[in-house]
């Protein structure tokens, strides 16, 4: 390894370098370095899990929400259904399943 890393920075005839305890520091230093990537590789990945179970706790609350305010309705209960209104005055409410809301639940899960 110490060697690799002689060729690597051009210094295969420094004999300071060649002295054990010096490549011993430099594995360390390699050492340390990879650890520090790995452990920032780490944070970030758990900052996104975080991120998106956030997000996926919330739209289970909006399902759970739905499924409470809309019991009454055939289907319902189920929280997967939103209520639209048409007509000329707005006045006929709709209900329709809501695939935006599950199909972004699956990429999530």
């Amino acid at each position: 390894m110490c060697a690799q890393f002689l060729v690597q920075i051009g210094a295969e005839h420094n004999v300071a370098l060649r002295n054990a305890k010096v490549c011993s520091h430099v594995a360390e230093i390699r050492s340390a370095l990879a650890e520090g990537i790995i452990q920032r590789e780490i944070t970030n990945r758990n900052a996104r899990v975080g991120l998106l179970q956030d997000l996926v706790d919330r739209m289970r609350r909006v399902i759970e929400e739905r499924g409470a305010e809309m019991a009454d309705v055939p289907g319902g209960s189920s929280g997967l259904l939103v209520k639209t209104y048409k007509g000329k005055d707005a006045d006929t409410a709709v209900y329709r399943f809501d695939a935006a809301l599950v199909e972004q639940n699956e990429c999530h899960v």
